[in-house]
């Protein structure tokens, strides 16, 4: 039998009426869920749902997609912030102290020794400029 077969077949039945203590019974059941308050209060969506359904309206890709790709940004500022150097904000903290310094001169001076360089010499303090008076120079005229 196929399907209009059946429609056709249905069309042809009289419709009956429901009976009236059916009725009665359905009717005070709605009433009666009607009056009763709802279990549940309405809560606030969460703001993790709220985002969500924002991007969805925003972004043409699926809410799945959505979450990986932020996912991969996680991952990505975790590795960042997990291979920083914290040597250099160690050694920023805190100026050396004169006996670290003199130490260091002498493993440059050792290492020297031991590599067969020439002896090594330490930078020179920079010369401070001072200004000095100018001397008035000898006006001369040239006359032709």
């Amino acid at each position: 039998m196929s399907p209009e077969d059946f429609e056709n077949k249905l069309k042809q039945q009289p419709i009956r009426p429901l009976p009236a203590e059916w009725r009665a019974d359905i009717l005070a059941a709605a009433s009666a869920a009607s009056s009763v308050p709802s279990r549940a209060p309405a809560s606030k969506p969460s703001w993790l749902s709220t985002i969500i359904s924002h991007l969805s309206t925003i972004s043409p890709l699926r809410p799945r997609a959505l979450a990986g790709l932020a996912a991969v940004w996680v991952l990505i500022f975790a590795f960042h912030f997990s291979a920083r150097d914290a040597s250099r904000t160690v050694a920023g903290e805190a100026p050396m102290s004169r006996e670290v310094i003199a130490e260091v001169r002498e493993q440059r001076r050792f290492y020297a020794e031991m590599v067969g360089l020439r002896e090594t010499r330490d930078a020179e303090p920079p010369r401070i400029f001072l200004p000095r008076p100018r001397s008035e120079g000898r006006c001369q005229t040239i006359t032709a």
